[in-house]
């Protein structure tokens, strides 16, 4: 018994496997049946063979085996189809070429015809019925070429898409039942497969309407398979699980010990670490570390005088410091009692479920995914989000301003790591990526440059020795002074554009050298998160430290944004002056780190 063509539904899992279910009917008779279910995809996991749905129908016995190929093909296989066809157009050759000889009988026939034997009238009546002949000879004939043509067509592409088809169809399953009486049942074929695969990828539309906020974005699945059958109007479900199929455990916690060692010739002995930095005897400082100061030149305010927490047999040592953590230790995520955990997905729809372990979206009607090895498209859903977009600016980097969109997961699907493909006002301008996006999370896409404003950045430095002195050192002051000029040559009024600069910073804070904030001095003052106004070009103006990211940015690391309107056709200046002092005997030089 052939099972082509019988697919019921089909999910997809994140590991290269997908679990597959067959429904075949089957009238039994009374004691044992075998049933041999063909042409398998040679790719099945023979270990995960499953039999349900036969009521009182036991299952005495399953096997299920790899590289026997049928040699009885059903009728709704391409092989079969295909040779049906060349069968058919066999015949109509056939009756083609016997046509072409009933017309050269009949026109060897009348080659023999005498005038002295052949009255007019016999002629008359001859010439007709061989003129009626050859005509419908002549039709018959281009009815039999049109024919054989579209039989041809249908091969060549049969054959075709057999050329393209990936993998093999040599599984069998062979079912062995047991029924007490006669009876109809539909069995239930479940299995896993290999080379499956499916990931996320998207279609972000936004536009660049300050009054349309509701954009889309489209959720696709990218599917490719070759496991040697073809999904024909199949269910298909895709899934997050990694269907493992290794023995999976709880993991115990092993005891940890400590032992001493001795110290080495010159220290400690090699393997061991050195202790913590700035730990004396018993973990209290050997030294007391003056208090530090605050970014670019201002005094830390609001700091204590550090305290020890670890001292002998834990109380605290006089005028210790504070232990620093170890760098090699483990983090943990404490959840206070009596707080749920928050859940791993968002809310879902009726096309999504979720468990603790994974989720699963269905797609909804049916599905045809070829045995191709291709990646096809398939549609999971169409989100409407809240998308801002956003103009920025970063001169130091590169002087233009780019748009950028912030797009917010106002739905119940968390959004799967994939590629994004941007399209703003329909066009396409970019493709950019998204990781994990969690219901109520927020994500940006960069949409390109706007070509309608013009950006020039310059920076420029004036260097000057400090006076003489026995009772001080002699230090040499360079001021540098960055200029930004932001031209619109739009027609409207740019708002809140983002200009984001960076002062330098001290790399070792134990080095001679001094950041001082000339201008905005304002922004010194500002602790992270706060923001303040400043006049320029006669306007007020926000200015603030920038967000910290991946613990890198704002105040610590230097970075800082101003909030910007620019009218049509106008330009604004913005410059940011900073010292940078240093004993003349101190060399120094900047530089930037990747990422």
């Amino acid at each position: 018994m052939s099972a082509q063509n019988r697919l019921k539904s089909v999910t997809v899992f994140s590991s290269q496997k997908a679990e597959v279910v067959r429904v075949v009917s089957l009238s039994v008779k009374k004691g044992q049946n075998k049933i041999d279910i063909c042409d398998l995809p040679g790719s099945i996991d023979t270990e995960s063979v499953r039999v349900t749905g036969l009521g009182d129908v036991k299952v005495f016995d399953v096997v299920c085996s790899v590289g026997h190929p049928s040699q009885d093909l059903p009728s709704e296989s391409t092989s079969e189809v295909i040779r049906a066809l060349k069968a058919k157009k066999g015949s109509l050759l056939s009756q083609k070429a016997a046509s072409t000889s009933a017309s050269w009988i009949l026109a060897n026939y009348a080659s023999t015809l005498k005038a002295e034997h052949t009255s007019p009238d016999q002629a008359d009546a001859f010439y007709d019925t061989f003129m009626t002949r050859a005509k419908a000879s002549i039709q018959k004939d281009v009815e039999f070429d049109e024919e054989i043509l579209q039989l041809d067509r249908k091969i060549n592409k049969l054959e075709r898409e057999g050329s393209e088809k990936k993998g093999k169809t040599d599984g069998k399953v062979s079912v062995v039942l047991m029924a007490s009486e006669p009876a109809e049942v539909e069995l239930h074929l479940t299995y896993l497969v290999r080379d499956v695969s499916w990931s996320a990828t998207y279609e972000l539309h936004a536009s660049t309407d300050a009054g349309n906020r509701s954009n889309t974005l489209h959720y696709r699945a990218r599917i490719t398979q070759s496991t040697g059958e073809d999904w024909d109007g199949v269910q298909i479900t895709l899934s997050t699980a990694a269907m493992n199929l290794t023995a999976q455990y709880v993991p115990t916690v092993r005891p940890t010990y400590i032992r001493p060692f001795k110290k080495g010739l010159f220290g400690n002995s090699l393997g061991h670490p050195n202790p913590p930095a700035g730990g004396g005897l018993f973990g209290a400082s050997a030294m007391p570390v003056p208090p530090p100061t605050g970014a670019f030149g201002m005094p830390g305010s609001g700091v204590e005088t550090p305290r020890s927490t670890g001292g002998l047999f834990g109380n605290a040592a006089f005028g210790a410091q504070p232990s620093s953590p170890n760098d090699d230790a483990q983090d943990f995520v404490e959840v206070p009692s009596g707080q749920k955990v928050p859940p791993a997905f968002g809310e879902p729809k009726s096309t999504v479920s979720e468990t603790p372990l994974f989720v699963s979206y269905r797609i909804e009607g049916d599905v045809t995914i070829p045995s191709d090895g291709k990646t096809h498209k398939v549609a999971v859903a169409e989100l409407a989000f809240e998308v801002d977009v956003i103009r920025i600016a970063v001169p130091k980097a590169q002087a233009a301003v780019f748009l950028q969109a912030k797009v917010k997961n106002t739905s119940d699907y968390r959004l799967l790591p994939g590629p994004v493909d941007v399209y703003l006002d329909n066009i396409f301008v970019s493709k950019t990526s998204i990781k994990d996006i969690a219901p109520g999370d927020t994500f940006d896409c960069a949409l390109g440059m706007d070509q309608s404003f013009r950006v020039t950045y310059s920076r420029q430095y004036v260097e000057d020795l400090g006076p003489k002195s026995q009772f001080q050192e002699q230090y040499k002051l360079r001021t540098y002074t960055s200029r930004t000029v932001l031209r619109n040559r739009n027609t409207s009024t740019a708002r809140e554009i983002i200009l984001r600069d960076a002062l330098p910073i001290i790399e070792d804070e134990n080095t001679r050298i001094q950041v001082i904030l000339r201008q905005p001095e304002e922004l010194g003052r500002l602790e992270q998160g706060q923001e303040c106004k400043v006049e320029v070009d006669g306007q007020a103006r926000t200015i603030r430290w920038s967000d910290i990211v991946n613990f890198k940015g704002g105040k610590k690391d230097g970075a800082f944004e101003w909030v910007l309107n620019v009218e049509a056709g106008k330009e604004i200046v913005v410059e940011t002056v900073w010292d940078v002092r240093a004993s003349v005997d101190v060399h120094w030089s900047e530089f930037s780190r990747a990422g």
